[in-house]
């Protein structure tokens, strides 16, 4: 008698134990999903940010958008460049989603891309 008390004891507790596990492990989940949608965030203002000449960052496309197959999902990776009313820069609004079991998840940052050529940008040196 005393034995199947234990069993009993010792099953409950192992049953708290694993759903102990799996809430870490959805937690988890989840923070590896955030911090890869982050890092395409600030990999996609890189990539438009990067231009040799002026005429390559008049040329940028207004919009766009892409996905991404990730470690664990699938992410929608989209951008908006704007005009500034006055100045030479643009305002860029990049915006990431993906699913999750308890709904979708959303990141999203704002940068300023100058309009300058980076050839012309450094110190002349005597």
């Amino acid at each position: 008698m005393e034995a199947l008390i234990t069993l009993v004891i010792l099953g409950i507790g192992l049953a708290g134990a694993a759903k102990f596990q799996a809430f870490a492990l959805s937690g988890n989940r989840e923070v590896k999903n955030r911090a890869e949608a982050v890092n395409l965030l600030r990999e996609q203002a890189a990539r438009l940010r990067h231009f040799a000449t002026l005429q390559q960052y008049q040329a940028l496309p207004a919009r766009g958008s892409r996905q991404h197959p990730g470690t664990l999902t699938t992410y929608h990776l989209d951008w908006q460049l704007t005009p500034a009313p006055n100045g030479d820069w643009k305002r860029l609004t990049l915006r990431v989603h993906w699913p999750t079991a308890t709904g979708p998840r959303r990141e999203a940052i704002q940068t300023l891309i100058a309009g300058h050529e980076p050839a012309r940008s450094g110190w002349r040196l005597k």
